[in-house]
């Protein structure tokens, strides 16, 4: 399963995509991210931003991002 967002604002003009992947099977959470146009340098690192309440097994993102279908 996969879902694919993007972040609402762009980055020095680029949009930033984010796709999150769970496979059966696999105790992982694969997660890629991909930067569309812009221009300019860019400091990028990694720094999962996923948040879960014991009671609801739902992950949601904390990034302003909205759902590309």
């Amino acid at each position: 399963m996969t879902a694919i967002f993007r972040l609402s604002e762009t980055i020095l003009g680029a949009k930033l995509f984010k796709q999150i992947t769970l496979r059966p099977g696999h105790p992982v959470v694969y997660q890629r991210h991909k930067f569309v146009g812009g221009c300019g340098d860019l400091s990028i690192a990694h720094r999962p931003m996923l948040r879960h309440h014991p009671l609801d097994l739902s992950l949601q993102a904390v990034s302003p991002i909205t759902v590309q279908r």
